[in-house]
C-alpha cells in the first residue's frame, strides 16, 4: 500500500520512515499563514512556508519559496515603475490613485500565484498525509512584521525631533 495517493505530493514530501515523524515536529500553520500573507504580504508566507519545508526537509521547496520572494519584490518594483511612468509621462487624468490601484492589484495577483501553486501543496501534503505536527504560534512573526514599520517611523520621529529643534 502506498503512502502517497498523489505523485505530485510524493515528490514534495521527504521519504519517510518510521523514525523521522516518531514525534511531531513545530510548524507554522500553513493555512492561517497562507491567509494572513493575503493581508500582509506574501513574503510572510513564503518565509514562513520556506521554513516549514525546511523542518520537513525538502529542499526544492524551500528554494521555490524563497525565489517566490524575491519576485514578489521584482514583479512588484516593475509594477511600481510602470504605474508611475504611465502617470508621469502619460499624464493620466483618473479619478482614481493609479499607483496604489496597480500596486494592490500586483499584490493580489502575486498573492493569488504564490497561494494556488506554493502554498497549496504544503496545505494539502499536510491534510493528505494527517501528518501530526504542533502549531507554533503565530504572534511572533505577527509583531516582527509589525514593528519593523514601527521601529523606522519611531526611528523618523527621532531624527525629524533632533534636525528640526
Amino acid at each position: 500500500m502506498k503512502p502517497f495517493e498523489n505523485d505530485t505530493i510524493q515528490q514534495a514530501t521527504p521519504q519517510q520512515n518510521k523514525d523521522v515523524y516518531s514525534k511531531p515536529i513545530k510548524l507554522w500553520e500553513p493555512e492561517a499563514v497562507s491567509f494572513l500573507s493575503l493581508l500582509l504580504t506574501p513574503i510572510f508566507g513564503t518565509i514562513l512556508h520556506a521554513i516549514n519545508w525546511n523542518k520537513l526537509k525538502n529542499n526544492e521547496m524551500l528554494l521555490l519559496n524563497l525565489a517566490a520572494m524575491v519576485g514578489y519584490f521584482i514583479v512588484l518594483s516593475v509594477a511600481s515603475s510602470f504605474a508611475t511612468y504611465l502617470l508621469y509621462y502619460h499624464t493620466l487624468e483618473t479619478h482614481i490613485d493609479f499607483r496604489q490601484t496597480t500596486l494592490i492589484f500586483t499584490h493580489l495577483v502575486a498573492w493569488f500565484v504564490w497561494h494556488r501553486f506554493l502554498a497549496s501543496t504544503q496545505i494539502k501534503l499536510l491534510k493528505e498525509q494527517k501528518m501530526l505536527y504542533i502549531k507554533r504560534n503565530l504572534w511572533i512573526p505577527i509583531l516582527i512584521i509589525a514593528g519593523i514599520p514601527l521601529l523606522f517611523a519611531i526611528a523618523f520621529v527621532i531624527w525629524l525631533t533632533t534636525v528640526v529643534f
